[in-house]
């Protein structure tokens, strides 16, 4: 069983995430030159992960940032495809 991509019902707010076959490792970069000088913290790496664990049925958190924001984020549907070991997929599909 293996991850296979991350992604909501909002494709223009956020994109999908595809996982490759081997170790995938979470990359972020400034891209825009204006923000070059500012560290590479914040850019959503951690978040990325709490997100994929959110999917994965993690308990309510409160203070978890989507909780603390529904107002905002209520409108997100959250899915998680999963390649099973007879290559047929698993999809979870998580609303806020």
């Amino acid at each position: 069983m293996k991850l296979s991509r991350i992604y909501k019902n909002r494709s223009d707010l956020f994109e999908p995430v595809y996982f490759q076959t081997g170790l995938n490792a979470v990359y972020a970069e400034i891209r825009i030159l204006e923000n070059k000088s500012k560290d590479t913290h914040n850019l959503g790496k951690s978040t990325l992960s709490r997100i994929i664990d959110f999917i994965l049925l993690s308990k309510r958190d409160e203070d978890f940032f989507l909780f603390k924001r529904e107002d905002i984020f209520s409108i997100f549907i959250f899915f998680i495809e999963i390649e099973l070991n007879n290559s047929n997929y698993l999809t979870i599909r998580r609303s806020v």
